[in-house]
């Protein structure tokens, strides 16, 4: 048993060390290569360096990254907390995140998808966050199959985590319901902008219905599943959640996404013991996630990134900028071919009257999607440049993988 812990301990050295060589070489920020070397030094590190602390996983398609910083933040007032804040979302990044914080006093780590189950599994998680589940066309990896690996995680009878899941997109609604006891899910009315995913039932593929298309209330016209009572939901600013526990969600930055996201972190906080209030008031104070929404100034522009990879976020991003007037730079790189296929899925015309700029080594490929919606837009090839043209104020930059982590080393460093 000394041989394991030392192993373990040798494992979480070797881990730090190796993140510190990689990001003084400037080779990257070191998370994936340092749990990698965790794990091969001890191949339980997950396991082992988890053991005697509560763990929560967070996943989604859009928003964990997100989701899991509020929550690291309001869960940091007792004491520090494991979390990979780079998001390095495979195993190895959970690895690294336990091998950093060794005095932890629990641990928030956002999973991909398909690790769900697997770190679920070492790290015995206390709960398990799901907030919405949509297609994307560059992992690799199809949405039904996301859906069965999560059903399978849900089913598994040695997991006994509590599940924060969002009452308002069917998906994830058809896959919590399967999970008992029923007390053992805390539903969140977490909001549902994109919903062509969710258009057909999962349990008997007939149609999907939301009778107001201005409310989150939905129903199966085929078998009557339906939305669930959310037990935390936000009106007017408020968050309301059981017992009547309530809160101002004060968001300062744009994107209604964020509120969602802030209302899973809380209702997340809450269920682990952070008085609601505390919990909120830690979510405000949130205004960079890994480079994301905290405005960086280039030469009297007020520029903010925004990460698109699906037709999800691509509604978010578009709307956002659609509904705010902001100047907006659509930033492409060369990152796979079917980076332009969610922007055909996605009602650009919201950017009607708003100035825009396509950019990048895909700029043309982007100006066809604005052609095709009627959108003015002028073409620049490098995105500096793109943002230098716009006036002086806000500036907002929907960038795709590649280009948003050119923009962000271009403008922080």
């Amino acid at each position: 048993m000394a041989t394991r812990r030392t192993r373990t301990e040798v494992a979480a050295v070797a881990a730090r060390v190796t993140a510190r060589v990689s990001r003084l070489a400037d080779f990257g920020d070191g998370t994936a290569v340092g749990g990698r070397v965790a794990m091969k030094v001890q191949p339980r590190a997950i396991s082992d360096l988890a053991q005697g602390i509560p763990v929560t996983l967070v996943s989604a398609t859009n928003g964990k990254s997100t989701a899991a910083t509020m929550l690291t933040a309001a869960l940091s007032s007792r004491g520090p907390v494991a979390f990979n804040a780079g998001g390095s979302n495979m195993r190895e990044g959970a690895a690294m995140a336990l091998a950093q914080t060794r005095r932890a006093t629990c641990a928030v780590l956002e999973v991909d998808e398909m690790v769900l189950g697997p770190v679920a599994r070492e790290t015995s998680a206390g709960w398990v966050v799901l907030m919405n589940a949509s297609r994307e066309y560059t992992r690799g990896v199809s949405l039904q199959r996301t859906l069965a690996h999560w059903a399978e995680t849900l089913a598994d009878p040695g997991l006994g985590f509590t599940v924060v899941a969002n009452a308002d997109d069917p998906v994830i609604a058809e896959l919590a319901m399967t999970v008992h006891p029923a007390d053992r899910v805390v539903w969140v009315g977490g909001g549902m902008e994109w919903r062509h995913d969710a258009a057909l039932c999962r349990r008997c593929e007939s149609p999907v219905a939301w009778p107001d298309e201005r409310r989150p209330d939905w129903a199966c016209t085929g078998c009557g599943l339906a939305r669930p009572q959310p037990d935390w939901f936000v009106e007017d600013g408020i968050l309301h959640g059981p017992d009547g526990a309530r809160a101002p969600l004060v968001m300062h930055l744009p994107g209604r996404w964020l509120t969602s996201n802030a209302a899973f972190a809380v209702a997340t906080a809450v269920t682990m013991g952070v008085p609601v209030a505390s919990a909120a008031r830690a979510v405000a104070t949130v205004s960079d996630v890994d480079g994301r929404y905290r405005a960086v100034d280039v030469e009297g522009r007020g520029v903010r990134l925004f990460l698109v990879k699906n037709p999800a976020s691509w509604l978010e991003a578009v709307s956002l900028g659609g509904d705010a007037k902001v100047p907006i730079v659509l930033a492409m790189e060369s990152f796979s071919f079917r980076d332009m296929t969610p922007g055909w899925d996605v009602d650009l015309s919201v950017l009607s009257g708003t100035r825009v700029v396509a950019t990048g080594q895909r700029r043309l490929d982007v100006a066809v999607l604005l052609e095709t919606a009627g959108i003015p837009h002028t073409v620049i090839d490098d995105p500096v440049e793109a943002i230098l043209s716009m006036p002086s104020g806000p500036v907002h930059v929907i960038a795709n993988y590649t280009a948003f982590k050119d923009l962000r080393r271009r403008l922080t460093t």
